[in-house]
């Protein structure tokens, strides 16, 4: 649910009306119950997960790592704070965190990861065709981030030995790859070329230069990082691809042009436009080198990619098309990304995957755990849902957009929450409005969701982004309703009940004036 759906949104609705003097404070209340089908929603007012990039930082200060989603579309994030319970259940939402800098300056892509190994975790974030840093610089009393670095750079090695300092490269669409690669205690960068279907390794020098960790000193040691080349035109890899542009010898080297490909198909070094991909490193295979899961832009897979070299001698030597193939392979619309942290706190690092897009991917089904039912050295991965955290939220899809109406006639507030609309197959939206009946008091609210389709909108051929107003048009006494849609259009339902509980029936669709043109709603109605 990109727009979030909060209880700060509502309350003045809900509350008793007081004079025009009065000043209203508005504030986050997440412990207003809501339930469905009888089933407390713990998380209800978390705002839901679209496009989301998960991460685990710290930041209450307890010693517990809490959740940190990051929308790439709407370029906010959420916090679930870990209670220090065991398992999934063990996380309460928190918005205590929201306007802390930079936390809503952010866009784009965003990773948390522990540059200074101070075991605070730093933000990675996409900055003007590369990235920057913020390091965690938090203390007991406060949670807070300082910029190190608004640009990134490294040394840009040419095949003649030549260096030139520049940006390190990384797309606004790309989720890069930030690791330890060769395992020296420092992160290193994996990212796709600017022009081009190969994996650039760009090493960081901390340790050599400065014998820690705490610098962001780069240099590209790889053109071709494990000697694979992703397909121009489609997600497929070919293995085994001679890299003539690499640098002058290659530190991570997996035998360059002496190499024959190995499949069908010849690969060239001529450089391609790159459309965009995901990057996750991880072992796979509990050798002690990185292998990697790459996502595509335009496909619902996770291709897996397996290191048959050394941390020290990198060679992609086989791959998986569908992942996990021994399991319930990532089906997930569009643009897959691979998250590889605990989540579940089992000591085990579980695999999280979310779509990495803005647009055109699902949305209500959109964060797919994987357990790891095996250990970081030997991991077994396991879907065991579709929705995490999703399931224990108001999770509307796409978009939220709360009206309060008393729907029962018991004279409190109810919330009728339209949206933009669920996907659908073929990236197509189906537009809903949810029903919340108010089964608490005027000052203590509490809901009950009782259905996310009121009055079967959804099959109306009203389509998306439906938006409810309501008022006493025919002046018989009870509130009408008019319902805007994605077009402009408009379309009056009249309200025919007898009794308190509105009854809403079609009246007029697609609104005209005495002259037949068709009236349209300018923005909310």
């Amino acid at each position: 649910m990109t727009d979030r759906l909060r209880p700060y949104l509502f309350l003045a609705a809900i509350l008793p009306s007081v004079g025009s003097s009065a000043q209203w404070d508005l504030f986050f209340d997440g412990s207003i119950p809501v339930q469905r089908q009888n089933i407390q929603l713990d998380l209800a007012w978390s705002g839901g997960i679209n496009y989301g990039q998960v991460g685990l930082v710290d930041l209450d200060q307890d010693g517990l790592k809490d959740v940190v989603i990051f929308d790439r579309f709407s370029n906010t994030l959420q916090t679930l704070l870990n209670t220090g319970e065991p398992g999934l259940m063990g996380y309460r939402v928190s918005r205590a965190f929201d306007v802390i800098y930079p936390f809503n300056r952010l866009h784009d892509w965003v990773l948390f990861r522990d540059y200074n190994c101070d075991g605070k975790e730093d933000i990675f974030s996409y900055s003007n065709a590369g990235f920057s840093v913020h390091k965690n610089t938090s203390t007991a009393n406060a949670p807070s981030f300082e910029l190190v670095s608004q640009q990134v750079r490294s040394n840009y090695v040419s095949p003649s030995g030549a260096g030139s300092i520049a940006n390190l490269f990384i797309s606004q669409v790309d989720l890069p790859g930030i690791v330890d690669v060769d395992g020296d205690g420092d992160l290193d960068v994996l990212t796709f070329q600017l022009l081009g279907s190969y994996l650039e390794y760009h090493r960081n020098l901390s340790m050599e230069l400065y014998g820690n960790c705490d610098s962001l000193k780069f240099e590209i040691r790889n053109k071709c990082w494990g000697y694979f080349a992703e397909n121009f035109s489609n997600n497929s890899v070919t293995l085994n691809v001679p890299c003539s542009f690499n640098v002058p010898a290659p530190e991570i080297d997996g035998g360059g042009e002496a190499m024959r490909l190995n499949e069908v198909g010849a690969a060239t070094n001529k450089t391609q436009a790159h459309a965009g991909s995901s990057v996750t490193p991880l072992d796979l295979d509990g050798d002690g080198d990185m292998d990697l899961l790459l996502g595509d832009i335009s496909y619902n897979n996770l291709v897996a990619l397996y290191n048959g070299g050394t941390a020290s001698s990198a060679i992609m030597t086989a791959k998986d098309s569908i992942f996990p193939v021994d399991n319930v392979p990532v089906d997930l619309p569009i643009f897959p990304a691979g998250f590889h942290l605990d989540i579940d706190k089992d000591g085990s690092k579980d695999l999280l995957v979310c779509p990495n897009a803005t647009s055109l991917a699902h949305d209500y089904e959109s964060l797919w755990y994987y357990r790891n039912n095996g250990t970081d050295l030997a991991p077994q991965f396991e879907l065991e849902q579709r929705n995490l955290f999703q399931d224990r939220s108001i999770e509307l899809g796409e978009g939220a957009y709360p009206v309060p109406f008393d729907q029962n006639g018991d004279g409190l507030m109810d919330l009728l929450v339209a949206n933009h609309g669920y996907y659908a197959s073929g990236g197509l939206y189906v537009g809903k409005i949810a029903l919340l009946i108010n089964i608490g008091t005027a000052s203590q609210p509490a809901f009950d969701l009782v259905t996310d389709d009121y009055l079967g909108l959804s099959t109306s051929g009203i389509g998306a982004s439906m938006y409810p107003a309501f008022s006493d048009v025919d002046g018989d006494g009870d509130k009408d309703m008019y319902v805007g849609d994605l077009q402009g259009r408009m379309h009056f339902f009249r309200n025919t009940a007898t009794g308190p509980v509105a009854q809403f029936q079609l009246e007029q669709a697609n609104i005209t004036d005495n002259t037949g043109i068709p009236q349209l709603r300018h923005g909310r109605l």
